[in-house]
């Protein structure tokens, strides 16, 4: 009988690493280089937003909405962006031109305060995340589930057997065989 010890993941680099930047902590990235904590960003243009963003949650409010979202994994964070934001058809087209436009949706940004929604703008939600808005649209685009919306498992860690058809091996065994 081995008395070999167990691999704790727990005290690796990489894991450590991975932790302190979900939850949005300085850690040290791969190439050595120190990453800075994660806070909320100062909003700038918010003041005279049309969804009254800073009249709606105050600056408590939004502590507490980046202090819990920082807590989450990444799991988690693709549920909080399931429930806080969604990516609808445009409504309608402003120039004689629309149908050459590019874009066909349009992203609807909510926070959740004592239970009830408030929609906001665009700025107001990525400045009180500190996220860029390349995570909503990664998130919409590739990691929700198109019947359902709700986000995939992720398959991280994760190996999918590649089997080759019998046809296919069938196919290459004839091919040596003419040799």
């Amino acid at each position: 009988v081995s008395r070999k010890r167990k691999a704790d993941r727990s005290i690796w680099k990489q894991s450590v690493r991975k932790i302190q930047r979900q939850s949005g902590k300085a850690y040290k990235n791969t190439k050595g280089e120190q990453m800075p904590k994660r806070s909320i960003v100062a909003l700038k243009s918010c003041r005279n937003c049309k969804f009254k963003c800073s009249t709606n949650i105050s600056e408590i409010e939004r502590q507490i909405i980046f202090d819990n979202f920082w807590t989450l994994d990444d799991d988690g964070k693709k549920h909080f962006y399931s429930k806080t934001t969604k990516n609808l058809e445009k409504k309608r087209c402003r120039t004689a031109a629309g149908d050459n436009s590019r874009r066909k949706t349009s992203y609807y940004y909510s926070f959740f305060v004592s239970n009830t929604q408030y929609r906001v703008c665009k700025s107001y939600y990525l400045s009180t995340l500190n996220i860029s808005s390349h995570r909503v649209f990664y998130f919409h685009k590739f990691n929700k589930s198109l019947t359902t919306g709700t986000p995939l498992q992720s398959k991280s860690g994760k190996h999918v057997k590649k089997r080759l058809l019998e046809e296919s091996k069938q196919v290459v065994r004839d091919h040596i065989n003419l040799f």
